[in-house]
């Protein structure tokens, strides 16, 4: 049971760690991205927000994929073990 933990907390350390780096650089690129995309009147300052949910987009389409694989290969495993 204490090894489930350790790795509970390691990876929970992991994924705080890469959420601290990741909000770091969406800060980092939110203004010049939203100076780019808004107009010479200030019209289009909130299209910047249809870029960060179609990149939300994209990496939930590609997280189902991988994980929808992956327990597609489990359940192989699984099954050819029961035999």
């Amino acid at each position: 049971m204490t090894y489930w933990m350790q790795a509970v907390s390691g990876l929970s350390s992991i994924s705080l760690s890469l959420h601290w780096i990741v909000n770091f650089f969406v800060g980092l690129g939110f203004l010049p991205l939203r100076e780019w995309l808004t107009d010479e009147h200030g019209r289009g300052s909130g299209t910047v927000f249809y870029c960060f949910a179609a990149v939300t987009g994209v990496a939930t389409v590609l997280f189902l994929r991988v994980y929808d694989a992956k327990t597609a290969a489990h359940a192989r495993v699984q099954t050819s073990l029961d035999l």
